[in-house]
């Protein structure tokens, strides 16, 4: 009768155990909950290959965890005008409001007349809060190919960038 007393304990605890990681664990939302939108600075990143400080960027959710992102830096540079636009997919993984974030895509730059496009690449950290809220982002950017030519066709990077802002 002691050993049945004392297995019946053990499987209740077991059991009562297991329900409370169950209950404890999260699971991940829905793509409704996902924010459509966000805006967001970027200090760093992409523009920032050639002199830029920072970008400001604005995000459309296309498909449940893939956003189109387009950023744009106008200002001075070197005594120059330069105007930035990098253009990316960016993929957001599965989670609930830490997740990893990849993207690729172009970067156009224009200085006076001239312009170059450039293949880029970004992957990082996204804190996303939802279903609407704080956006934090961090991460490496590589500039990979220079699809105008010239000596320097080939480059690499990485150039380290931050980014905060808002989801909704």
């Amino acid at each position: 009768m002691q050993w049945l007393k004392r297995s019946l304990l053990v499987a209740l605890g077991a059991l009562g155990v297991g329900a409370g990681a169950a209950i404890g664990q999260q699971t991940e939302p829905d793509s409704a909950t996902y924010p459509a939108h966000s805006v967001y600075m970027e200090a760093g990143g992409l523009p920032a290959f050639d002199g830029a400080p920072f970008s400001v960027n604005v995000e459309q959710r296309i498909l449940p965890r893939t956003y189109l992102r387009v950023g744009v830096f106008y200002g001075p540079v070197d005594t120059d005008m330069r105007l930035k636009l990098p253009i990316l997919l960016n993929y957001v993984t599965p989670g609930s409001v830490h997740n990893f974030d990849v993207g690729a895509g172009v970067r156009w730059d224009a200085v006076d007349v001239e312009s170059e496009v450039h293949l880029a690449a970004t992957i990082g950290y996204r804190y996303q809060e939802l279903p609407r809220g704080a956006l934090l982002r961090v991460g490496l950017n590589f500039d990979l190919r220079n699809l105008s030519g010239g000596s320097d066709a080939w480059t690499f990077g990485p150039w380290p960038s931050i980014s905060a802002g808002f989801a909704f």
